[in-house]
């Protein structure tokens, strides 16, 4: 039997392979995914976004109001995030 396995994701301006990671990790079984959105202007919100809609139970988005590149803390934070929320496989997904 696995544990829990959530995924920690920063997304930018990856609006172009966004959309098939995310269906990808649900698809290998990833109980969770938590995203850190940076604020971009192209069309990766609306694909984060959309996923979010379909599957509101494995997909939490946090909105990011800063583009500056803090990868490792960022990511941290989700961890902890994922922990705190019963999670005893964390991956982080790049």
């Amino acid at each position: 039997m696995k544990g829990k396995v959530y995924a920690c994701m920063i997304i930018g301006t990856d609006g172009d392979i966004a959309g098939y990671t995310i269906r990808h990790l649900l698809a290998e079984g990833t109980d969770k995914i938590l995203i850190d959105l940076v604020p971009v202007e192209d069309n990766t919100a609306d694909v984060v976004y959309d996923l979010q809609r379909h599957f509101p139970n494995q997909i939490k988005v946090f909105p990011s109001d800063s583009v500056s590149i803090w990868g490792s803390r960022r990511i941290t934070r989700l961890a902890n995030l994922a922990l705190e929320d019963g999670a005893e496989i964390v991956l982080p997904c790049d």
